[in-house]
């Protein structure tokens, strides 16, 4: 009996191994079988790609070669002609594009020289590259030599450099100086249009610079004198509108600064004349920079002379109602003596005055043509 069970138990055994063999072997087949489907999927996914990539290569190339072989469009004929119409390399060209439209290769010219296919290619390449950056690289070139010439025309219409006379700070077209060139004088202006930003240091030492060259005979200063005027004054209420009075004021002590040291320099070392000009009621005449100037001078041992004059005494009328003249008194800082006595002139006071504001307000602030007239007349007479 004991034997009987112990083979039983080793027949029990015996079945389950075989049905486990069984089920590993049924699950390798169906992972072979499950590989090879997917190895044939995509074995043929890949020849679908293959067909379809060769496919478009042969219809680029079909495409390609019915471009080739179409007649050129109504545009290129058109082109051709024009190029006929024009010079002889126009005509060239217009040649090479019908060949190539027809499919045949161009026969290089005679007198070029060409004989490998080589320089054939890279003059083709130099020539379409001298087609497109051509016409650019001329218009810049021709850009350049404008301005070139526009600024060497700037400085021949200011320059005369160095001159015998200068104006400083004062309008692109100002009075004084284009009539002291009526009379022949030799006179530069110092402005923002040509380049001098008394705001900086910059400026002052490149003024200096140029003077150094040759050491001018006559300074001429006219500082702007807006936020010292009594109108600023008056229109300042809010806390905002007086630090904005402020930082202009910075701005033109600043300016001011600047244009008196080299003009200091330009006296004791070049002994030029100078003339300081602004209007009579101006708030600025008592700033410590202009104070101080006028010390140096005098103990540099140059005189120091003040002169008073009216607008309406030289002719400046109003822009509004013309039998009016403007009453703007102007005060002369200078060295000069012989000038402070040609320009001291008053209003005799046999005519009427239109008020100085609005419109009048920028007019007043040119010289009228016959104050001009006399302080060219005064350095054409120390110049000769």
């Amino acid at each position: 009996m004991p034997k009987l069970q112990c083979g039983k138990r080793t027949n029990r055994r015996t079945k389950s191994d075989s049905s486990d063999s069984v089920a590993s072997a049924g699950s390798s087949s169906k992972s072979s079988s499950e590989r090879k489907v997917g190895g044939r999927r995509s074995c043929v996914r890949s020849k679908g790609r293959r067909q379809t990539s060769s496919g478009a290569s042969s219809k680029a190339s079909s495409k390609a070669s019915s471009k080739a072989s179409s007649p050129p469009s109504r545009k290129a004929r058109r082109k051709a002609d024009s190029s006929e119409v024009g010079d002889g390399d126009a005509g060239s060209s217009s040649s090479k594009s019908s060949g190539k439209a027809s499919g045949t290769s161009p026969s290089p010219p005679a007198d070029s020289g060409c004989g490998s296919g080589e320089s054939m290619a890279g003059s083709r390449s130099s020539k379409s590259s001298s087609k497109t950056v051509g016409p650019r690289s001329a218009q810049s070139d021709s850009c350049s030599s404008v301005s070139s010439a526009s600024a060497g025309s700037v400085e021949s219409s200011e320059g005369e450099v160095p001159g015998e006379c200068w104006e400083v700070c004062c309008s692109p077209e100002s009075t004084i100086t284009s009539a002291a060139r009526s009379l022949g004088i030799r006179c530069r202006r110092l402005t923002l249009e040509t380049g001098f930003d008394f705001q900086s240091r910059k400026a002052a030492r490149q003024a200096l610079q140029s003077a150094e060259a040759q050491w001018p005979k006559k300074i001429w200063i006219s500082v702007p004198c807006t936020p010292w005027s009594c109108v600023q004054n008056a229109n300042q209420r809010t806390r905002q509108q007086r630090r904005r009075l402020d930082l202009k004021r910075r701005a033109s002590r600043r300016l001011l600064r600047h244009v008196l040291q080299f003009t200091a320099v330009a006296v004791v070392r070049g002994g030029a004349d100078w003339y300081f000009e602004w209007p009579t009621n101006c708030h600025g005449w008592h700033l410590p920079e202009l104070v101080e100037f006028q010390r140096a001078m005098r103990n540099a041992g140059r005189p120091v002379y003040r002169c008073h004059l009216h607008g309406c005494a030289f002719g400046l009328r109003s822009a509004i109602d013309p039998r009016k003249f403007l009453l703007k008194p102007w005060t002369i800082l200078s060295s000069d003596e012989k000038m402070c006595k040609s320009l001291q002139r008053c209003c005799p006071g046999v005519h009427a005055h239109a008020p100085i504001q609005g419109r009048e307000t920028e007019r007043s602030g040119f010289y009228p043509p016959a104050m001009a007239a006399v302080v060219a007349s005064v350095w054409a007479a120390a110049l000769t």
